[in-house]
């Protein structure tokens, strides 16, 4: 094997790891705004089901529904776990 046929196999090499990388970087965006959508979604979904029924402001002292609460503390576990496995500069 010549030297310029060794340059041209390690340019080759080179490129299609470099379309692997690529590929992976695509993919770790799709997944993260399909994080973004879903939780996006999760909080649509619980307030349009905290917000049916008739709401009477009677005592400010009144503790909030319990479909709020679940939401907070699906979103405090979600933040949880995000905050486990992203990096900062992914998160936001």
């Amino acid at each position: 094997m010549t030297l310029r046929q060794a340059a041209c196999i390690a340019l080759t090499i080179r490129s299609l790891f470099d379309g692997v990388v690529g590929a992976f970087n695509e993919l770790a965006a799709l997944v993260l705004r399909t994080l973004h959508l879903e939780l996006r979604c999760h909080i649509i979904h619980t307030l349009t089901k905290s917000f049916k029924g008739t709401y009477v402001y009677a005592d400010a002292d009144e503790a909030p529904e319990e479909s709020v609460l679940n939401l907070v503390t699906s979103l405090l576990d979600y933040n949880q776990e995000i905050t486990n496995y992203l990096q900062p500069r992914e998160i936001a």
